[in-house]
């Protein structure tokens, strides 16, 4: 009797520019278990590919692998779709799907919705008593998940904003007479992406002034000091957080249109403060928003988080093999001078559907603290060897 499982690896939400390596971490992290895992799969845009059964099967021994590694987005596809525990019909439609295919192991690799979904199906196998386990992944640049010192995604994008803000912030010094320069910055919730522009500080090519979710927007008070900066300095850089919101809980740059999950699509408030700044202070402005890049540059990844997201997806692996269900890796951060992380497995329940918010002691007045840096400097260390080809990266294909 063949009592070996197979495994399915999917990915959902919005792609980090080293999500792939998370992939990656699984696949090799799979092959070395043929003992208890027959086959590799891939489900071809996360939980709606499970209910459309488009499952591939992975050749571990295929060499273009490799190149998941620097590939951005989301290789084997994503999805936003939200599991409704009263619906039991896609669930059993999921059963159904996994019993096809003897899928034992299943790991997710999302953020916080997705890790709701890990919640929701880990719960829904151990109550039927069905012998699959589930494991999530964390992922995301937002870096707001509770339950890990950080998120892989998040070193890489904070890597690319310091960087372009710093060479935003030094072009802007090339004029007598410049601009005011606002950057906005992904952070619907949470001002860690955007607190990440401090680090352009090392540099001293910062920003002047930093503004996140987790503080109130004053619009009178930003204006005022906007001026007094131009004024000093005749040009100003300014990071602010697409989620800033007024003392009303009101979002800056809400579209008014709601994606997928129900949430306010945001965009725009750069350009908004900056037509606001020429209006009321006359002022030359350029509204300038970092966008898809932010999470997709991954030619510009940090080497710590390439590591440490392949570390997540090998981690994942070796605890379903351990028939863990229902938790998602997380990374602690060891005390002591040296940057060195040890992998847990978080209790999913309170996890999913959670934000970590950027804590208070890391906010200054319309600033980020250095403690901040502190924090996040190991996470943007290193560079990694690029495959290219006519001078231009290679990804994987599918």
């Amino acid at each position: 009797m063949n009592n070996k499982g197979n495994i399915l690896y999917a990915q959902s939400g919005g792609p980090t520019s080293v999500i792939n390596s998370s992939a990656y971490g699984v696949i090799m992290e799979a092959s070395l278990r043929n003992e208890e895992i027959e086959k590799i799969y891939v489900g071809k845009n996360g939980i709606q590919g499970i209910l459309d059964e488009t499952l591939i099967e992975i050749d571990p021994k295929d060499k273009n692998l490799e190149l998941l590694k620097q590939t951005p987005g989301a290789a084997f596809g994503s999805c936003r779709l939200m599991l409704d525990e009263s619906n039991k019909t896609i669930f059993k439609k999921i059963e159904k799907v996994f019993a096809k295919y003897n899928i034992k192991y299943f790991a997710y690799n999302g953020g916080n919705d997705s890790m709701d979904t890990v919640m929701k199906l880990s719960r829904y196998f151990s109550s039927n008593n069905i012998d699959v386990k589930v494991i999530g992944i964390p992922k995301t640049i937002d870096n707001d998940l509770k339950g890990t010192d950080h998120t892989p995604g998040f070193g890489s994008a904070a890597k690319y904003i310091a960087s372009c803000v710093s060479c935003i912030a030094y072009d802007a010094k090339a004029y007598s007479k410049g601009r005011v320069n606002v950057i906005e910055i992904m952070g619907r919730d949470t001002g860690w992406l955007t607190a990440s522009s401090s680090l352009a500080n090392l540099s001293k090519n910062g920003p002047d002034l930093i503004y996140v979710p987790e503080v109130p927007f004053d619009t009178s008070d930003f204006l005022k000091k906007v001026k007094k900066i131009y004024d000093k300095k005749k040009y100003a850089i300014v990071c602010v957080s697409e989620g800033i919101k007024d003392k009303n809980g009101n979002f800056i740059g809400e579209s008014g249109q709601k994606d997928a999950f129900g949430h306010a699509q945001l965009g725009g408030v750069a350009t908004y403060l900056a037509n606001l700044i020429t209006q009321k202070l006359n002022i030359k402005t350029r509204g300038i928003e970092l966008s898809l890049a932010q999470r997709s540059a991954s030619f510009f990844s940090s080497k710590t988080d390439v590591q440490e997201a392949i570390s997540c997806g090998r981690e994942a692996v070796k605890a379903l093999l351990n028939n863990k269900t229902g938790f998602m890796i997380g990374m602690r951060r060891k005390e002591g001078n040296k940057y060195e992380i040890e992998y847990t497995l978080e209790d999913i329940d309170k996890i999913g559907g959670q934000i970590k918010y950027l804590p208070s002691e890391y906010i200054a007045p319309n600033n980020i603290k250095s403690s901040f840096i502190k924090y996040v400097s190991p996470l943007v260390k290193g560079e990694v060897k690029l495959k290219t080809k006519n001078g231009v990266i290679k990804f994987y294909n599918l």
